[in-house]
């Protein structure tokens, strides 16, 4: 019997785990904590459940228009390098994050909230001048009339690959069982002395029991018998696609300086400014020993996925073709001169709230969940996960955000006293 059962190994769970082992290991109360979710897979047909950290580039930037968001992003952080050190696992660099975009954009004013939060956070982020972004960053092509502001302490990117296991480790050392296995089923049941607990069945057969139960299980909640319909979070998952683009090791020396970054993309091709946004990681040392630059998409080319089916089907042959033509032309715009050997594409899903920050919540007195990255989570997971922790053990909210921030809304919004009885039940 387990004292806390997280499923779902990603970003935000594998973050709770730790915090919740943490916590438990500083109480003198005896406790078992359990992590289940799979393995990256070698082959996309191979399984049915993946996350969205298989990757070695995330954005890391606290100079964020919303103020929570910034919040959670400071205080991740914050931690990053003692989660180093701890797990012995590098997987943050400090290269800085530089945002870009026209006085005519709509971002211009979230710019100067940004610029604010930074302020009220302890981070220095600062306007740039057409000049100084040609001295400090003489690669980088922006047009003249863009407005930019550049951070440098506590900006740059993140491994999430590596996150996720530097977290796994560390609850591991805490005495946190990982178990790299898919839940296909949880439900309540009745222990022989009379008092509850629910069951937790894997795809390998297995059924192990906890008290309580934190789901983390991100775009692939709907998809397992997790949760009854009535208590399913209204979540709306998309399509992402990205280009990795590889270069030589000259071009990635040239570019060593090169900070993450935002832009309203100025697309020369066309002559005009490029209908959505991108995000750009610099030169990143992959797994098969090669640079790659990344460049990510905004919202404008995403799809809605609507099946299980669907989720499936992207992730192991999706394809925009004109989404990744025009990510290319982007980034060979914003860095002429560099030399593309080979492209190459990746897929993964985003799962979106109705607010637009996860949904962090007890669903039932001994079930809360964790989901609900809406994109932007790899960078703020770890606090993210902690608020979870400290959630799932309270067994209600303990934290100095507002409950309402991380509400969850379900499909069924018109929850009926029955369906609250219910729950009450799980």
């Amino acid at each position: 019997m387990y004292d806390v059962c997280i499923v779902g190994a990603g970003l935000i769970g594998s973050a709770a785990a730790r915090h919740v082992a943490k916590i438990l290991n500083e109480s003198t109360y005896k406790s078992k904590v359990i992590l289940i979710g799979p393995k990256e897979p070698k082959d996309f047909h191979s399984q049915d459940i993946f996350g969205a950290h298989y990757d070695e580039g995330r954005t890391v930037t606290c100079v964020l228009p919303d103020a929570t968001h910034a919040t959670l992003s400071k205080r991740s952080v914050d931690r990053y390098k003692e989660l180093e050190k701890i797990s012995g696992i590098n997987f943050y660099n400090e290269v800085g994050h530089l945002q870009a975009v026209l006085p005519s954009d709509s971002r211009v004013n979230m710019l100067s909230s940004a610029l604010n939060n930074a302020s009220q956070i302890g981070v220095h982020a600062e306007k740039l001048k057409h000049a100084q972004i040609k001295d400090m960053f003489p690669f980088l092509n922006l047009p003249s009339q863009m407005d930019v502001v550049y951070s440098k302490h506590g900006n740059g990117h993140v491994s999430p690959r590596k996150l996720v296991q530097a977290q796994q480790e560390a609850a591991n050392q805490l005495g946190c069982t990982v178990i790299h296995d898919v839940v296909e089923r949880v439900y309540k049941t009745t222990q022989p002395d009379g008092t509850f607990c629910h069951a937790i069945m894997t795809s390998s057969g297995n059924t192990l029991y906890s008290k309580k139960v934190l789901l983390a299980t991100g775009a692939f909640t709907p998809f397992k018998e997790l949760l009854p319909e009535h208590l399913q979070p209204q979540i709306e998952l998309r399509s992402q696609i990205v280009v990795k683009v590889e270069i030589d090791d000259a071009d990635a020396c040239k570019l060593k300086s090169m900070p993450s970054l935002y832009v309203k993309a100025f697309d020369t091709v066309v002559g005009n400014i490029a209908d959505f946004n991108a995000y750009i990681l610099p030169p990143i040392l992959y797994p098969d020993g090669k640079f790659y630059l990344k460049i990510g998409h905004g919202k404008k080319p995403e799809m809605v996925l609507q099946t299980h089916k669907a989720v499936l089907d992207w992730y192991r042959s999706g394809t925009q073709e004109d989404t990744v033509t025009h990510l290319c032309r982007i980034l060979m715009d914003l860095l002429p001169g560099t030399r593309a050997v080979s492209y190459h594409t990746d897929r993964c899903v985003t799962a979106t709230t109705a607010h637009g920050l996860p949904y962090i919540d007890m669903v039932a007195p001994s079930i809360g969940i964790a989901v609900g990255g809406c994109g932007v989570a790899a960078k703020c997971s770890d606090e993210l996960g902690r608020i979870a922790a400290r959630m799932i053990l309270a067994g209600q909210w303990d934290s100095d955000f507002p409950a309402s921030k991380f509400k969850c809304h379900f499909k069924n919004s018109t929850r009926s006293r029955a369906t609250q009885d219910t729950a009450s039940k799980l």
